[in-house]
């Protein structure tokens, strides 16, 4: 199923600004360097790159050095973010 998400927050700035929306899909096998919508203990729903996976154990990091970075479990990844739209046009995660 896809779905879209609109962006709030700079902690992915460049890549994606406050505004811009994601399109989403429901990822088979998540895998490092993709980007993901992850539900945060914390920070409630966050887009995060994955910066590796160990079985049932992911951490993330941000694009932008100020935003937040940690350790989830798997089953906290949601969907896949697969496109931006941005007002410079569309382009691919």
């Amino acid at each position: 199923m896809v779905g879209l998400i609109k962006v709030t927050g700079v902690s992915m700035a460049p890549l994606l600004n406050d505004g811009d929306y994601i399109l989403t899909f429901k990822p088979r096998t998540p895998r490092a360097g993709r980007f993901y919508v992850i539900a945060h203990d914390r920070h409630g729903q966050i887009i995060k790159r994955l910066s590796a996976i160990n079985g049932q154990m992911a951490s993330f990091d941000s694009i932008n050095p100020e935003g937040s970075s940690g350790e989830i479990t798997a089953s906290q990844i949601k969907a896949r973010a697969w496109l931006a739209i941005t007002p410079k046009g569309i382009k691919r995660l």
